[in-house]
C-alpha cells in the first residue's frame, strides 16, 4: 500500500506527434469501476495495452491526510482475475476508455486523452510530496488546475462528464 500524490490540470489536447517526438510512451487503457468495499470507496480494474501487449491491474483508493493525497493499493493481476473481478462491476458507473501518454520530464507526467473529448485532456504530475516543486513543459497548454476539483477524477467522470469537458 502506498501514497498517491499528484497535481492535476485540465489541458488542451496536445498532438500525438508532438508527444511521441518528446519520448512519450502510449498506453490504451480501459478501466471498470467495482462496487466499494469496506475501507476502500473507490475500486477498479484496468486493462492497459502497450505495443499490443495487455496487462491488468487492480486498484483500491481512499482519502489520506493532506489536500490531494490518497492511500492506494495497486497490483498486477492475471487476465482471469481481471475477468472474475468484472463480476463486481458497479453498473451505475461507465467504463472509462482513454489513451495515456507517459512522459519523463522533471517528474513523471501522465496525459490522459479520453474517448469522449476531442478538445481537452487531463495532465497528472506524480509528486513525492504535496509541496514538491514541478514544471509543466511549454508545449502543454494548461486551461486550469483541477487538483482539488473532484469532478475531474476518473471515478467522477465515470458518473458524469464535467460540462466544460
Amino acid at each position: 500500500m502506498g501514497l498517491e500524490i499528484e497535481r492535476k490540470f485540465l489541458i488542451a489536447v496536445p498532438s500525438e506527434e508532438e508527444l511521441l517526438s518528446k519520448g512519450a510512451t502510449l498506453k490504451s487503457i480501459t478501466q471498470t469501476y467495482l462496487l466499494p468495499s469496506e475501507g476502500f470507496p473507490v475500486r477498479r480494474v484496468r486493462s492497459s495495452v502497450v505495443e499490443g501487449v495487455a496487462t491488468y491491474t487492480y486498484t483500491a483508493k481512499r482519502p489520506a491526510s493532506g489536500e490531494f493525497s490518497r492511500v492506494e493499493e495497486e497490483y498486477e493481476i492475471t487476465a482471469n482475475q481481471y475477468l472474475e473481478l468484472q463480476k463486481e462491476r458497479d453498473f451505475e458507473l461507465n467504463e472509462i476508455s482513454k489513451k495515456r501518454y507517459v512522459l519523463a520530464y522533471e517528474n513523471v507526467l501522465e496525459i490522459d486523452i479520453f474517448s469522449f473529448s476531442k478538445r481537452y485532456a487531463v495532465l497528472e504530475i506524480e509528486l513525492p510530496a504535496e509541496d514538491a516543486p514541478y514544471n509543466i513543459p511549454s508545449f502543454i497548454k494548461v486551461i486550469k488546475e483541477v487538483t482539488t476539483d473532484y469532478s475531474y477524477t476518473n471515478y467522477s467522470m465515470a458518473k458524469r462528464i464535467p460540462e466544460d469537458f
